[in-house]
């Protein structure tokens, strides 16, 4: 316990009033990178919206969950690049919200798809008994 009141005393003497960087390099630089590539993610998501915005105009806005969207990628990204921690980690929960719906739009298009390839197979096999029946 001395020794480590000791470095501090060094440290502060050395007016390395701050610990803020204590600690292996590799973290930090990793913190950096995860931090950048998270701003790129939100920045897609934001490109995603305004593409969809111009697509459909002022319909946009009259689903609620697309203006709820937007207003979570935008605080997402000002919180992450204003380094809040704790808002930061609060809105985590509405990126999972946000990566838990796109899947949930990915399976509900797939569905989709999937029923209208049986409406399809059911059209043809109508077609071909019909054929093979005249009455």
């Amino acid at each position: 316990m001395d020794s480590q009141i000791e470095s501090y005393e060094t440290a502060c003497s050395d007016h390395a009033h701050s610990l803020e960087h204590y600690g292996t390099s590799l973290l930090h630089e990793t913190e950096e990178n995860l931090k950048w590539l998270s701003i790129g993610i939100l920045g897609i998501f934001i490109f995603e919206n305004l593409c969809v915005l111009i697509s459909e105009g002022a319909e946009y806005f009259s689903t609620p969950m697309h203006a709820v969207d937007l207003i979570v990628v935008i605080v997402s990204l000002y919180f992450e690049l204003a380094a809040n921690t704790f808002a930061a980690t609060i809105l985590l929960l509405s990126r999972t919200w946000r990566f838990i719906r796109m899947v949930h739009g990915i399976i509900e298009i797939t569905e989709e798809e999937e029923e209208d390839d049986d409406d399809d197979d059911e059209k043809e096999n109508d077609k071909k008994n019909q054929a093979k029946d005249p009455n």
